[in-house]
């Protein structure tokens, strides 16, 4: 339509290091991370040295492939196409087995998105992360940034473990999503390993349906 510029829907920008979290994380989850010696929770699908991973032009200088916002910003945004890009980061926190863990890691995660992408450039709108493992903690989450328009989906991953509450109720089965307002769902492949992925290099997501499981549910408006 006239007037209406394109967005692109699938930028997926990268945690450089997981010390970047830090600053957003909680003392007692900053000493797990350090006592625990996890190195990050890269995606495992985009191997860092295949051509596909990243356009050669995002490889820039010593910094992992879409770490920049800068560079994102010229490579998606100032080019003549996109008029706004929806950042879909992959970093695979969805995959630690403990679940105050992985609410925490979330949490900061978005925060960190928040502050180092959002805030670089109006066109940047994001994703919200949760952990799935705790399907209460993870509608707090959605609730927490539902107020900020910057945020305009959730990102549930296809592949992330079933919501099971089995360490609260001793049952195996899953557990139902809590409503958690008008919020669509995206699905990923996530796994977690050492790869990123460039945000330079713009595709459209494959994976375009929410699965229809207790765990990638999306509230109606």
């Amino acid at each position: 339509m006239p007037g209406l510029a394109p967005i692109d829907c699938d930028v997926h920008p990268a945690v450089p290091e997981l010390s970047a979290l830090f600053p957003f994380l909680p003392d007692r989850w900053v000493d797990q991370c350090v006592e625990t010696g996890v190195e990050g929770f890269d995606p495992a699908f985009y191997p860092p040295g295949a051509p596909l991973s990243a356009s050669p032009e995002s490889r820039q200088g010593a910094a992992p492939p879409g770490t920049d916002p800068d560079l994102v910003r010229a490579h998606v945004l100032d080019r003549p196409g996109a008029g706004h890009a929806v950042l879909n980061c992959l970093y695979a926190v969805q995959a630690l087995h403990d679940p105050e863990w992985s609410t925490a890691m979330a949490a900061a995660l978005n925060d960190w998105l928040a502050a180092r992408w959002l805030a670089a450039d109006p066109r940047f709108r994001g994703s919200i992360v949760v952990a799935l493992r705790d399907p209460a903690a993870a509608a707090g989450e959605i609730a927490r940034l539902a107020g900020d328009p910057r945020f305009v989906q959730v990102l549930l991953p296809a592949a992330a473990p079933p919501c099971w509450d089995s360490a609260r109720s001793g049952r195996s089965t899953p557990r139902p999503w809590p409503r958690a307002g008008r919020w669509r769902s995206t699905p990923a492949w996530v796994a977690p390993t050492r790869s990123r992925r460039s945000a330079g290099r713009r595709t459209t997501s494959r994976t375009t349906r929410a699965r229809r499981s207790p765990c990638s549910r999306s509230s109606p408006a």
